[in-house]
């Protein structure tokens, strides 16, 4: 048996020989020594001939430019079949730091004993210790430039499977960055199965460690301070500048990436917009102002402090009524953002930090995390999506009349709010062509001072007075808006409300349909309508508040009422004497059930009846 596996080996080591000595063509005259490790013989060549002799076989032969003849024994062509490694990795260490490399096993069954031993550059890294959970009561040996594991347990086999962890090699690295220590496998390594036999059939690979500077991640959210909504598009800056802004994502998240060792501080801004905060927010401000609703949670402070006072005052409600009118910006600007990681409360709010300092050393912080808030936003209004503004169920109409007039008249447009709402704030936000007409003034007797911007042919109107709120009576118009008719004006202008907001006393908002009025060229004399009509609905189908325009060429007692589609009638807008000309009602359906109603006109002898559609 043992001289086949010899003879195996010698026919082996002639392959390799022959296939070696094809590269050896252009050292014709030299003399190379060639050793076969296991095979029990050697060779040699000169002038291109080798002998190799083993026990019990001789082969010769030549070696030329050309390729390689055998004078004696035999050639047998084989492919190298591939066998499995004990694997150490090439792995990257942090400078001045310790640092693990994993040995990779080979499938190998019935394990009792093992011997390793792998060799180390102890100029670049120093050897500390291993961690196995494999091989219990090993015999460890640790030098600064070896490790060696002997392990044997007969009662007690193990197994593994290729590319197992089996055993951790630890060092520290002693290094500069980029240098290199390679980890050699030395000496006799070995794994001994339960007949005490070597096991066979696996081979050795090396690895190394290349020292590096350590690198890491710093990542957050940014949460709107309800925590139940996230920031997108906000900016995080870091200090040192190692790397761009990075803006959050739509979930509300940013990572620093690939950062070395140190402390570094975090900043977050967010371009300014205007959504979130209204003449609600006023008269929540003034209701904490007069102890009357405190803010529910401290982040609320910090929203409601519009001039950065560190203290909440009727100071900042004047600030927020200039904003919303469009007279100046905040001075804070619209966003402020906190560590989220502080513990804020109603005594602390005004320092809370709007920076996070992170100290980097030898893990990820996944936990950086800001506290975005909406400054004016203590109703918590903001939203990441542009919607509308929410309001409550209470529907309400608000309505520009129309108006008539000619070049050079001085015209005055009315806004009207239907009647018994309650109003201790109002936010109006007007369109007009500046090139028909020429503004003159914003007023209001029954609300007073006003405040108003005028800017590009846009008008913005804010009041508020949680002392004074009144209720409002049908025809009586809560502001007036005056004009001059310019030279140009053709037909008819457009006055458009943008936008509006009225709110009662508890900051609640109402549930508004706008409709626009016109300036319309001529005098109500000679516009007079000739005939009486009642105009279909706007809109049709609609939900829940619809206008209804009628016309009366003189004066006429006016019955205006809504019938079901059982014709009970279940509402009377108007029932008095009216003047000759156009008029417009809104009905608010906002109580009754979707369906098909009748609004029937009568007028004199005059009577006429529109189907309309309510559609919730």
């Amino acid at each position: 048996m043992r001289y086949k596996l010899i003879n195996h080996l010698g026919v082996i080591a002639i392959a390799l020989l022959l296939f070696l000595t094809i590269y050896a063509g252009d050292k014709m005259g030299e003399v190379i020594n060639w050793q076969v490790l296991g095979g029990g013989g050697n060779a040699s060549t000169s002038n291109g001939t080798f002998l190799f002799s083993t026990v019990g076989q001789t082969a010769t032969g030549s070696s030329t430019s050309n390729g390689t003849s055998l004078s004696h024994g035999f050639w047998q062509d084989f492919e190298t079949p591939d066998i499995c490694s004990f694997v150490i990795p090439d792995v990257n260490g942090p400078l001045g730091g310790s640092v693990g490399v994993p040995i990779k096993a080979c499938d190998a069954a019935d394990v009792v004993g093992l011997e390793f031993h792998v060799e180390n550059d102890s100029n670049v890294v120093r050897s500390d210790s291993i961690t196995t959970a494999v091989f219990s009561d090993a015999l460890i040996g640790i030098t600064s430039d070896e490790i060696s594991i002997i392990w044997e347990d007969t009662f007690n086999p193990v197994s593994f499977s290729e590319g197992d962890t089996i055993i951790t090699l630890w060092y520290t690295c002693t290094g500069n960055e980029d240098d290199v220590s390679q980890l050699t496998w030395i000496g006799n390594n070995e794994l001994v199965d339960s007949d005490g036999e070597p096991i066979t059939g696996f081979g050795f690979e090396n690895g190394s460690i290349t020292i590096s500077i350590e690198v890491h991640n710093i990542a957050g959210h940014v949460y709107y301070y309800n925590m139940a909504k996230i920031i997108e598009a906000t900016d995080i800056s870091i200090t040192p500048s190692v790397l761009p802004d990075q803006s959050t994502s739509a979930s509300g998240a940013y990572m620093f990436a690939d950062l070395s060792a140190g402390t570094y501080i975090l900043d977050a801004s967010r371009i300014n917009d205007d959504a979130g905060v209204s003449v609600a927010d006023i008269i929540k401000i003034r209701l904490h102002l007069a102890h009357l609703e405190e803010f529910d949670m401290p982040y609320k402070l910090i929203a409601a402090d519009i001039n950065g006072s560190a203290s909440v005052s009727v100071a900042d409600v004047v600030k927020l009524r200039r904003y919303l009118a469009q007279i100046e910006p905040l001075e804070s600007g619209n966003w402020m953002f906190i560590d989220s990681a502080y513990a804020i409360t109603n005594s602390n709010w005004s320092t809370a930090p709007q920076t996070i300092a992170v100290s980097l050393s030898d893990h990820d912080i996944n936990n950086c995390s800001f506290v975005g808030v909406r400054m004016g936003d203590v109703n918590d209004t903001w939203s990441p999506v542009k919607a509308a503004k929410p309001s409550s169920s209470i529907a309400k109409s608000v309505l520009l009349k129309d108006t008539y007039g000619v070049t050079g008249d001085d015209i005055s447009i009315p806004l009207l709010v239907e009647a018994n709402t309650e109003i201790a704030g109002i936010e109006l936000h007007l369109k007009y062509d500046s090139e028909n007409l020429e503004y003159i003034k914003t007023e209001s007797e029954l609300l007073g001072e006003l405040t108003v911007y005028v800017n590009n042919g846009a008008i913005h109107v804010v009041w508020e007075d949680i002392d004074n709120t009144f209720s409002t009576k049908s025809d009586v118009p809560i502001v007036q808006f005056h004009f001059n008719i310019k030279d140009d004006f053709e037909s008819e202008s457009e006055i458009e409300i943008t936008n509006a907001e009225i709110v009662d006393i508890k900051g609640e908002a109402y549930n508004l349909n706008l409709i626009n009025g016109k300036v319309i060229k001529g005098s109500p004399s000679i516009v007079l309508p000739e005939e009486y009509s009642l105009e279909q609905n706007i809109p049709n189908p609609f939900n829940p508040i619809t206008e209804i325009r009628f016309s009366l060429p003189e004066a006429s007692d006016v019955c205006l009422e809504i019938f079901n589609i059982m014709g009970q009638r279940v509402q009377t807008l108007v029932n008095e004497p009216l003047e000759a000309g156009y008029h417009s009602y809104t009905w608010n359906a906002g109580s009754y059930a979707s369906g098909v109603y009748f609004t029937r006109l009568r007028a004199g002898t005059f009577v006429d009846t529109k189907k309309m559609i309510l559609l919730k």
